[in-house]
């Protein structure tokens, strides 16, 4: 997916209040999918989150991830 269109689709999540549904690789390269509410924009290229995957028990709240590992974002 196109770096430019998951930073509008972060825009617009954050506009309407909505969660964004991604799949994610992380540094180990393992990708993985969360629905995500973004909370801060702290610097370029991060975000702060709260994550929630449907395999963990437990969300996770207020993490750090980073926009160039978002590979696929969507609203649905």
């Amino acid at each position: 997916m196109l770096a430019n269109k998951i930073t509008v689709l972060i825009g617009k999540a954050i506009r309407e209040g909505k969660y964004l549904n991604i799949t994610y690789k992380n540094k180990g390269d393992e990708i993985t999918l969360f629905w995500i509410s973004i909370l801060d924009i702290p610097a370029t290229d991060v975000l702060r989150v709260n994550m929630f995957n449907v395999t963990k028990d437990d969300p996770i709240l207020d993490a750090k991830i980073f926009v160039s590992g978002i590979q696929s974002a969507e609203i649905p």
